[in-house]
């Protein structure tokens, strides 16, 4: 929460600097590339224990404008852009109730407490909207850049899961879906037209509980077009 606040803040103050519209340069942006989710801990979703499987790696792309002064070597801006972090799966075999892990009590079909084993099949994708400071600086035929942000998140999560010690039962479907607000922070290079751009996100579970990964890294190559 407080490094929220401390880019929100910053934020805040960048945009109050910030001279006239008129003198700033108008950039149109586009980027693809891939999105890794990290792995969030051991629990109820998945259990070290026993078989699992994740696929953390997605397609990943975002669409957006820039403001930048202008001159030389030196040029401050703000990009605003949606993001799309795709979509991330996990397959494990786990005990329905975390509790129970290492009790090696017997199943109870009716109260399903004890070793009752399930397989969950789980998906999740993630997008939102991004918005934050920038800085460029030239470097003979290259441009470097730095940016940090807040990104205004929606995620949703899809989980099957299939009885398995309680055989004959039928599989049931869990669902969830939550807005959150995080920071990122990149670095990325410029060469004429053409760009490649890294993020980090921070915390995209910030308000989903056990559902889905928790950070995530990007790595885009796309275009910034002035006008």
């Amino acid at each position: 929460m407080i490094a929220k606040n401390i880019v929100l803040t910053i934020l805040v103050l960048w945009v109050a600097w910030w001279p006239s519209w008129s003198q700033a340069e108008l950039r149109l942006e586009l980027g693809a590339g891939l999105a890794t989710h990290a792995k969030r801990v051991d629990g109820l979703w998945y259990q070290n224990e026993y078989p699992n499987q994740h696929d953390l790696t997605s397609g990943a792309w975002q669409l957006g404008a820039s403001w930048f002064t202008r001159g030389t070597p030196w040029r401050y801006g703000v990009r605003g852009a949606y993001v799309s972090l795709g979509k991330n799966s996990s397959s494990a075999t786990v005990i329905e109730d975390e509790y129970d892990r290492g009790k090696e009590l017997p199943c109870n079909r009716e109260t399903r407490h004890g070793n009752c084993f399930a397989r969950i099949d789980q998906k999740t994708s993630t997008q939102g909207w991004s918005l934050g400071p920038v800085i460029e600086r030239d470097y003979k035929w290259l441009t470097g850049q730095l940016e940090a942000g807040l990104f205004f998140g929606e995620s949703s999560v899809s989980a099957d899961v299939a009885p398995i010690s309680r055989s004959g039962e039928a599989q049931f479907n869990v669902t969830n879906n939550w807005s959150f607000r995080t920071w990122y922070a990149g670095a990325g290079m410029r060469y004429g037209y053409l760009t490649l751009n890294t993020r980090w996100y921070q915390n995209l579970a910030a308000t989903g509980g056990f559902f889905g990964p928790r950070h995530a890294y990007t790595v885009m190559i796309g275009t910034s077009i002035p006008f």
